[in-house]
């Protein structure tokens, strides 16, 4: 299949004379991301790096303004009811959304009844672009397997007695399950498993049964508050530096709302702000970033950068704000400008792109906010990188038709 490569100087500068002589009126992306509660920290990024892929656009995509809206993503029963407003009242083009896996489904049921294309922004679970996955959802994030896959080796060179401790949700469910499944492949020892509410403020009871049990390494599935109270209540035990926790996600305001002190543990990243190897796009995105927020991105913001990046160049390949439209060329939309890949793919539309591994610590050098330092890169080379997120047997996905 033939494949475009569009990066920003294009979408800014390339004009769609057909859509602009149409209408003048704004192509409007709709942003469903957490303003409250646990996530709304790493929904702000999310949205905010959105919000800067359209300014680095020249705020206009195939000749015509673009309006960015942005809801609410409190939970998943309001994030469908704030997907299906962007689409019945705002007319949107498009929705970025999903602070979290449970959100991401609900609204990926919409996408497909209402046929407007949804991208994930911050979804990991296996099922978005799985079992459950449908032709007009796309996801950005990581996915729990690909990023388990991506520690396993690292959690393994600290010991193979595991305890698993995961929000009692879709990612905390597919965390386990996984790493799980990566553990008897090298023959370990499974020393407990806890599943915790949403929004678990005291982990002391489970901290007790997981030092009792005394394992090598403890599997997290989880994020935002929930990680962040997890890793305080972890240092304040003095465990920092006794058992390894690893996850197969992290956020960087996980670890800068912890703190030098607190931040560690094992975890997988699509991308890190650091990285020397970052394309030459992604280094602008930072460097434009940093001017106007006075600190390095966060991988949310990333991650709402690059959703937001692919859509707009999807709209400029097809010259309509039509949702059919819109799902072809984002299945052909390819960035291949630099070192550093990135499409989705167009038989499970997951976004593939190299992940690091990186490891939590103290700040390096005279950077306050580089509480993660990189451990490897995964995969070690280009042409491993398709198969390291999966085969069609794999994956289990059936897109169906339009």
């Amino acid at each position: 299949m033939k494949r475009y490569v569009y990066t920003i100087a294009v979408i800014a500068a390339a004009a769609a004379p057909q859509l602009a002589a149409q209408t003048a009126d704004p192509v409007k992306i709709g942003l469903v991301l957490s303003k409250t509660g646990p996530f709304a920290e790493p929904g702000t990024a999310a949205a905010n790096g959105a919000q800067l892929a359209v300014e680095m656009a020249g705020r206009k995509v195939a000749g015509r303004p673009i309006e960015v809206i942005w809801l609410d993503d409190a939970n998943p029963q309001s994030s469908q009811q704030n997907f299906t407003k962007l689409v019945e009242e705002d007319r949107v083009a498009a929705v970025l959304g999903g602070s979290n896996s449970a959100s991401s489904l609900a609204m990926a049921a919409v996408a497909r009844r209402v046929k407007v294309p949804l991208i994930v922004v911050a979804g990991a679970a296996r099922e978005i672009t799985g079992k459950e996955c449908n032709r007009y959802t796309f996801r950005t994030q990581l996915t729990v397997p690909v990023g388990v896959r991506a520690i396993a080796p690292l959690a393994a060179e600290k010991g193979k007695k595991w305890y698993f401790l995961s929000a009692n949700y879709a990612l905390g469910q597919d965390t386990y399950s996984s790493a799980r499944a990566e553990l008897q492949k090298v023959g370990g020892q499974e020393a407990g498993q806890d599943l915790v509410p949403i929004g678990t403020s005291d982990f002391s009871s489970y901290i007790l049964k997981i030092r009792q049990a005394k394992p090598d390494v403890v599997i997290a599935g989880m994020g935002g508050n929930d990680l962040n109270n997890l890793l305080k209540q972890w240092a304040e035990y003095g465990l920092r530096d006794k058992m390894a926790v690893a996850s197969p996600v992290i956020t960087d305001t996980a670890m800068w709302a912890v703190g030098s002190e607190v931040a560690t543990g094992i975890y997988a990243k699509q991308w890190h702000y650091s990285d020397p190897g970052n394309s030459s796009a992604e280094k602008s995105f930072v460097q434009t970033w940093r001017a106007k927020h006075g600190k390095p991105p966060a991988i949310e913001a990333w991650q709402g950068w690059m959703s937001a990046r692919m859509v707009l160049a999807a709209i400029e390949q097809a010259r309509s704000t039509n949702g059919a439209a819109i799902v072809k060329a984002l299945e052909t939309v390819k960035d291949t400008s630099d070192r550093n890949p990135a499409y989705y793919r167009a038989w499970d539309h997951q976004l593939i792109h190299p992940l690091v591994v990186v490891r939590g610590g103290s700040a390096a050098g005279e950077d306050k906010f580089d509480m993660l330092q990189i451990v490897r890169k995964v995969p070690e080379t280009s042409s491993e990188l398709d198969a390291m997120y999966g085969s069609p047997a794999e994956v289990g996905c059936s897109l169906g038709e339009l």
